[in-house]
Order: C-alpha cells, then sequence, then structure tokens
C-alpha cells in the first residue's frame, strides 16, 4: 500500500489534467443540476459541487501547491460524481465518450469544448436552473465557463473545427 504525500503526490499534477479533470467534473455537476432526472438530492449536492469547483479550481491550476484549491477542487469532483450518477448525464458526457474514443481527444477536454454548446442549447428548456446557476457563479454562467477555457488554454468549438468531418460515417453506428 502506497501512501499519498498530498504535497507532492497530488501537486505535481499537470497543469492539462488539472484543468482538463476540472472542467469535466464541473460538466457533471452543471449536466446533473439541469438534468431533468434531478431531485432536490441531487441538485443541493451538485450547487454544492459548483461552488466548490468554482472557487477552487482556476487556483487549483494556477498554483498546483495551493492545497486549499485543490482540495476544494477534489470535493467538487466527487460531489459532482455523486449527483450526476443519481441524475444521470447529460449531452455532454453522450457525445464526450463515442467522440473520445473515436477521435482520440482526451475525455476532459472534450467535455470543455462541448460544454458552452450544451449550456446554450439547454438554457431555454431549463431556464430557472440557468438562473440559479448564474447566481452561483456570479453572473453569467457562459461566460464563466468561457473564461475558465480562456484561462486554462483550452481551445473553444469554433477554433476545434470539430465538425462532421471529423467522424467517418462508415464508423457512425457502432459510436451513435
Amino acid at each position: 500500500i502506497k501512501e499519498c504525500d498530498w504535497s507532492s503526490d497530488v501537486c505535481s499534477s499537470d497543469l492539462e489534467v488539472t484543468a482538463h479533470s476540472g472542467m469535466d467534473a464541473l460538466c457533471q455537476a452543471i449536466e446533473s443540476f439541469t438534468s431533468r432526472h434531478a431531485t432536490p438530492v441531487t441538485d443541493a449536492v451538485a450547487c454544492n459541487a459548483i461552488c466548490l469547483l468554482a472557487r477552487g479550481l482556476e487556483p487549483a491550476y494556477r498554483a498546483p501547491d495551493n492545497l486549499m484549491a485543490r482540495t476544494a477542487t477534489a470535493w467538487g469532483a466527487l460531489l459532482a460524481g455523486i449527483s450526476m450518477a443519481n441524475a444521470r448525464a447529460g449531452v455532454v458526457h453522450g457525445l464526450a465518450h463515442p467522440l473520445g474514443a473515436l477521435l482520440g481527444i482526451p475525455h476532459g477536454c472534450l467535455c470543455a469544448v462541448l460544454l458552452p454548446l450544451a449550456m446554450q442549447l439547454n438554457r431555454p428548456f431549463a431556464a430557472q436552473k440557468y438562473r440559479t446557476l448564474d447566481g452561483l457563479l456570479g453572473g453569467d454562467a457562459d461566460a464563466f465557463v468561457a473564461r475558465l477555457l480562456e484561462r486554462f488554454g483550452i481551445p473553444d468549438r469554433k477554433s476545434t473545427r470539430l465538425n462532421s468531418s471529423h467522424i467517418p460515417l462508415s464508423r457512425m453506428p457502432s459510436s451513435a
């Protein structure tokens, strides 16, 4: 059994891994909060996850040795996973799993790229939830996510040119 030295094992995490896994966790929390399968319990867990991730993710990325930020991010990721396991994943994870396998794009990166589009598409159908999300994130949730993507150097959907030309039609039935 290997003991974990938090100051070296966890804090030496690659910045890209921190950004991608953190955005995956934020995506899980947002998707479960806005899911049509959400319950008051999953909402409470997801909201807590969103707040922890909003508070900890960027500082953990900017200063990998910041244990308070890493701890907030770790707890947020755990809660996001619990919430998603009970309220189900949304369109981002529905697309990210097969597309990531097909295109070889890291899962968290693909979730980050797809999240803004999913939020834009889902907002009219869960308007009250998105107003709550806006409040949790201190303003416009879409702008908050876009700022994180920019600060983490994760390209947006337009600059990745992720479109149907990347997906061979012969492979679509197996990945649909």
